[in-house]
C-alpha cells in the first residue's frame, strides 16, 4: 500500500503557484486550513456536528480526517475523558 500523504502534501496540487511567494501562500493556506480543522473540531467534540459532517465541511473523507487528527495531535473521538 501506498504511504499516506500529509496535509501539504494533499495542499500542494491547489497551491500550483509560480511565484517568489510560493512558500508564504503555502504556509497562509495551511494555517487557514488548520483553523478550519480546530474550529470544527471543537465543535465536533461538543456533539454539535457528526464526525462525517466534520470531514464534510472541510472536503475529505473520514478516513483523511482521522489521520490529519493524528498528525494534529487532536482525539479522533468525542468520548469524554
Amino acid at each position: 500500500m501506498g504511504q499516506k500523504a500529509s496535509l501539504s502534501q494533499k495542499l500542494e496540487p491547489l497551491l500550483d503557484v509560480p511565484t517568489a511567494d510560493e512558500a508564504r501562500l503555502r504556509e497562509l493556506a495551511a494555517a487557514g486550513l488548520e483553523h478550519r480543522v480546530r474550529e470544527n473540531h471543537a465543535r465536533y467534540r461538543r456533539g454539535e456536528i457528526s464526525f462525517g459532517r466534520f470531514a464534510e465541511e472541510l472536503g475529505f473523507n473520514a478516513w483523511e480526517l482521522t489521520h490529519i487528527l493524528e498528525e494534529m495531535g487532536l482525539p479522533t473521538t468525542n468520548l469524554p475523558g
